[in-house]
């Protein structure tokens, strides 16, 4: 009888928490401002930590995946698409892609980014 008794008070207790744990989801389309909801997410895993508790899970989505070839060679518009959408920052697209893109107008600059990808050195793929 009282080990029926200490699960019976086990499965009280846990149950509130299991009915009670929330989903925060965290996306680079995200902002730090939003609920951590999934049409509202997070930026980032630290806003969703600050308001975790205990049982709640964290639902992160990820910004990208592997790439074959240079980053060099990749379509100018589609590196200026990549920083409007804040999968990349404008330093990024300059140092990685030598793409010379305005952080506040995200206008691109096609003779900068000419002359910074004349100078890089050809890299080899696989």
């Amino acid at each position: 009888m009282r080990k029926l008794r200490l699960t019976l008070l086990l499965f009280l207790v846990l149950i509130p928490s299991v009915v009670s744990a929330k989903e925060y989801h965290v996306s680079v389309k995200g902002s730090d401002k939003n609920d951590g909801s999934v049409s509202m997410p997070y930026k980032t895993i630290s806003a969703a930590a600050q308001v975790a508790q205990p049982g709640d899970v964290i639902i992160t989505e990820s910004g990208g995946s592997g790439a074959v070839g240079s980053p060099v060679d990749r379509e100018v518009d589609k590196v200026r698409w990549d920083v409007l959408n804040e999968y990349i920052s404008a330093e990024t697209a300059r140092k990685i892609y030598k793409v010379v893109i305005d952080p506040k107008t995200f206008e691109v600059n096609y003779e900068a980014t000419s002359k910074l990808r004349k100078r890089t050195k050809p890299r080899l793929t696989v």
